[in-house]
């Protein structure tokens, strides 16, 4: 029997059509238990969170859908990303009753995974967790991580698996592995316009210093290591990340200090960090929770404290006030009734996988342009366009995400 209120680790979630699916994870009596590596109290929770109307976090809109949970796989430390569309995708992580490395389902027809063949015979560390997953075009990659073969013997995967998820369908999911310079885990690795930058996380026996961003151009292939500056975080792993206007925030994370719930944003066109001052209640210090972007949101999911053990299971971050806050209200909430906006499931994307939904129509297109120009009237300009783009987000399909956090694509609207 699924219980939301068990606290749990090592979970993935990602954001597809307005729900936010959170999988897996590792059970344990308080969220200050051990952050242990085992194969005890893994389970296949499928959790959907619906980000399309508000709610509280004393009362989120999730349920439980464990209808494939007699094939789906025990996991936790795994990567979840989405592919395009509806699709969802996991990889790796640890296991107690499943050896294959790569599951999909289509969400809006089936939360049972399905797992095709993969070659990896190009691959000398294919079994991996606490790794960190992106998802780009017909691309997933898989970046550093722990190899499974032995959870007794810690020994760092060195580079980055990529996967061609074109034809995910088929038997025959070709995989490559790039020589990189990364053999660190309990990283994050955030996309963002064709580069990946991989921060902190733990390596032979050190904490990564937060002060040398490593980045991989995944257009040209090539590899870099560059120096931050401004206010640097402490060193630190098990925290996460997303992106968020051309800015990477990062959340939490454990050192050998302890815990933290700071957050920090990296300014990538200078490779700059800022501390965040943030209002509003404290959700705790955490670390190997999940941390998702919804608009101008961002929601936490679950997570160990080495000091509280009594975290809250959903959390969220209100970027435009830059405050903590316990209610999450969408820009356009969804009702019962029938809308003249479009679900971005019936909205046509390229993607790996094949869609039954149909393309946007003129009409349709002609009345998103309305409501972008209800908020051009309404608000002062400059705002008005970060309002609109958000409208725009809320309506368009986002297709970047990985292990916790979410990717928007923005596209912006011609204001005249």
């Amino acid at each position: 029997m699924a219980d939301l209120n068990s606290p749990r680790y090592g979970h993935g979630a990602v954001l597809i059509n307005k729900k936010i699916y959170i999988y897996g994870g590792r059970k344990v009596n308080r969220t200050t238990d051990p952050y242990e590596m085992d194969k005890i109290n893994i389970i296949n929770e499928f959790i959907i969170l619906d980000v399309s109307k508000s709610f509280k976090t004393d009362k989120p809109t999730w349920d439980v859908d464990n209808s494939g949970s007699d094939t789906n796989p025990n996991l936790y430390n795994h990567g979840v990303t989405s592919g395009g569309n509806d699709l969802m995708i996991i990889f790796g992580g640890i296991s107690d009753t499943n050896s294959s490395i790569l599951w999909y389902c289509n969400t809006e027809n089936s939360k049972t995974f399905q797992s095709p063949n993969v070659n990896v015979s190009s691959i000398s560390s294919s079994n991996r967790f606490l790794f960190d997953m992106n998802s780009e075009d017909k691309y997933i990659y898989i970046i550093g991580g722990i190899e499974t073969n032995s959870l007794s013997t810690v020994t760092e995967s060195e580079g980055i698996i990529m996967i061609d998820i074109s034809n995910i369908e088929s038997d025959n999911i070709i995989s490559n592995s790039i020589n990189a310079n990364v053999a660190s885990y309990d990283h994050t690795a955030t996309l963002l316009n064709g580069k990946i930058y991989i921060i902190g996380g733990y390596n032979a026996g050190s904490y990564v210093n937060m002060s040398s961003i490593r980045i991989y151009n995944t257009k040209d292939r090539t590899w870099d290591t560059s120096l931050t500056n401004g206010d640097i975080p402490d060193v630190r792993r098990a925290h996460r990340a997303v992106e968020y206007k051309n800015t990477i925030i990062i959340h939490g994370g454990f050192n050998e200090n302890g815990d933290t719930n700071d957050l920090f944003r990296l300014k990538v066109s200078t490779l700059t960090w800022e501390k965040l001052n943030v209002l509003g209640p404290d959700p705790g210090a955490r670390y190997s929770h999940t941390f998702n972007l919804v608009g101008n949101y961002i929601i936490g999911t679950y997570g160990l404290s080495k000091t509280n053990g009594s975290l809250s299971n959903i959390f969220i971050l209100d970027l435009n006030t830059s405050s903590w806050t316990n209610e999450f209200k969408p820009l356009i909430e969804t009702t019962s009734s029938s809308s003249s906006i479009p679900s971005p499931t019936n909205v046509d994307r390229s993607s790996p996988k094949k869609s039954s939904g149909g393309k946007r129509s003129p009409s349709a297109i002609s009345r998103i342009e309305t409501v972008t120009i209800f908020f051009i009237i309404k608000e002062d300009r400059d705002q008005l366009v970060n309002d609109a783009l958000c409208v725009k987000n809320v309506i368009d399909q986002p297709t970047r995400s990985n292990t916790g956090f979410h990717y928007w694509t923005y596209k912006k609207s011609n204001f005249r």
